[in-house]
Formats: structure tokens, C-alpha cells, sequence
């Protein structure tokens, strides 16, 4: 599978707490009226040494940079999901594949098709998702939209809240629905305060089901979520670091029951050429 050709120079990953710390010591000299100039020792800032030195920067080699087979590949791909975006119907297959897109790291290369599917979602106010009462659409499109800078009111979620006010209890077992609902609620205003509560009821129950499949033994179809539950308790999609984030969902998409081989193959080589131009321009910059 593409996904394990993935190529990580190990100037990328080396570790950093096996050095040294240096000290530097900065003098200052402070005029005074007296003949003597007073010396004050600064504290030093104690900066780490550099991770790479300028001649291993300029070793640095990367099979992507001159292979054209693998860029014209690339470009076949590329076009192959822009068809596949384009022909997709119904708006939650449009979300997943837009959300799928942006996770594996590779929907700039899409942001007009993006841009216009979601305004067209948009305009429909999310009718379709609100009728079938499907946390995970409701979710995922409160999602994307507000990533996009369309204006989407907290209510949508009002329709999963009981007379009591409390979410349904339907929806206790709904955990792809609770990890949509709990990545949503990161997209909360300040003044949003159904969203921040929202946050606290979703992040009690995904804990709880980490804790149970702790204890059993997963099924092939659970390993998907539950690994998405743990990175999303530790670190929500909206706070993370998008080209590193995409290099740990390559591997973990691989898992996925409906994973789309081509969006899989496509992560992998465009990965991997990035990361080679970010070499090159890297040993361009140290010259």
C-alpha cells in the first residue's frame, strides 16, 4: 500500500532531548558618571544548538525531487478526485469526502469544487441533515462550514436536545456522532454557551468509551474510531498541526472500513513530494 512508502528523512525526526543544552553568556556594559564602567552579567538564554549543521542540510537527498514518473502520477490522481468530488451526490457523502479531503492533507489542491459545494450546502440551510436527526452530518456540516467562513447558528444541534434539555439518550451510543459533536464544539464563540456544554457532555462519554474497548478486544470496523476518539481527547482536529496531523491520518485512514484506496495512494505521493520541495528549499535557504 502507498501509505507505507512514505519517506521521512531523519533529520525530521531526531530527538531533541539527547543534546546538550550550550550556555551563552551575554555581557552588558551599563555607563555610569564614574570612571569605571560596571559590568552586568545577563542570565544566559540557554538556547538549544541548532538540530542540523549546514553541510548535512546540503547531504540531505530525497528520491521525490527528480522522479517524474511519481509526479506525473500524481497529477493523474489528482484529476481522478477532482472527478470523483465532482460526481458525488448527496450533501453527507460531499461532507465526508471534503472532510476525508482535509485530513489526508491534500484539499488544496480543491478549494474552488470545496468552496462551492459547501456554499451550495449552505443555502439549503442543512435541511436534509436536521430531518433525518443525523448527529454525525448535523455535526461534520457545522464543521466544515464555519471552517469555510459560512455563517452556521449553534441551534442546529437544538433538535438532539430532549424537553428536559439534556441530550438525547438515544444518542449515548452514537459514537461517531459524539466525536463530530465534540470536534463541533471547538468551533464554538465566546458567547456560544450550548456548544461549550455540549463539549463536556461529548468528552465524558467518548473517555468512557476509550475506557471499555480498553477492557475488550476490538473488532477490525472499531479500530478506526477509537484511535480517531483518542486523537481527538488528545489534541482536536481544529488545534492541530495540519501537515503533521495528515502524516499520522494517512496511516490511520488505512483502517477506515470505507476508505477510498485513490484518496489513500494520492495522500501518499503528494506527502512525500512536499516534503521533498520543503528539503530542497531548506538546503536553498542555508546556502
Amino acid at each position: 500500500m502507498a501509505a507505507h512508502n512514505l519517506c521521512f528523512n531523519s533529520a525530521f525526526v531526531c530527538n531533541v532531548h539527547h543534546q546538550k543544552t550550550q550556555h551563552f553568556p551575554c555581557n552588558a556594559v551599563s555607563k555610569t558618571t564614574s570612571t569605571h564602567a560596571v559590568t552586568f552579567h545577563r542570565r544566559s538564554a540557554n538556547y538549544r544548538p541548532p538540530l542540523w549543521d549546514h553541510q548535512y542540510l546540503l547531504s540531505l537527498e530525497n528520491i521525490y525531487v527528480k522522479e517524474v514518473e511519481t509526479a506525473e502520477k500524481a497529477i493523474l490522481f489528482k484529476e481522478e478526485v477532482r472527478k470523483t468530488l465532482n460526481e458525488i451526490e448527496g450533501s453527507i457523502e460531499q461532507l465526508e469526502m471534503i472532510d476525508s479531503l482535509q485530513r489526508l492533507g491534500i484539499s488544496y489542491h480543491y478549494k474552488h469544487e470545496i468552496h462551492d459545494i459547501l456554499r451550495k450546502i449552505h443555502d439549503q440551510h442543512g435541511e436534509i441533515e436536521r430531518e433525518t436527526q443525523d448527529l454525525h452530518a448535523t455535526s461534520l456540516e457545522f464543521i466544515l462550514l464555519r471552517q469555510h467562513g459560512f455563517d452556521v447558528s449553534q441551534d442546529a444541534f437544538d433538535v438532539f436536545i430532549s424537553e428536559t434539555g439534556e441530550f438525547r439518550k438515544t444518542l449515548h451510543s452514537d459514537i461517531k456522532g459524539l466525536l463530530s459533536l465534540y470536534e463541533a464544539s471547538y468551533f464554538s464563540m465566546d458567547s456560544e454557551f450550548k456548544l461549550k456544554e455540549t463539549r463536556i457532555y461529548a468528552n465524558k462519554r467518548l473517555s468512557e468509551f476509550v475506557a471499555e474497548s480498553s477492557k475488550t478486544i476490538c473488532r477490525e470496523d472499531e479500530t478506526y474510531i477509537l484511535e480517531m476518539v483518542k486523537r481527538a481527547l488528545e489534541t482536536p482536529y481544529h488545534w492541530s498541526i495540519r501537515r503533521l496531523e495528515a502524516r499520522w491520518y494517512i496511516n490511520v485512514y488505512e483502517k477506515k472500513h470505507e476508505m477510498n484506496p485513490l484518496l489513500l495512494e494520492f495522500a501518499a505521493i503528494d506527502f512525500n513530494m512536499l516534503q521533498a520541495n520543503h528539503q530542497e528549499e531548506l538546503k536553498l535557504i542555508s546556502r
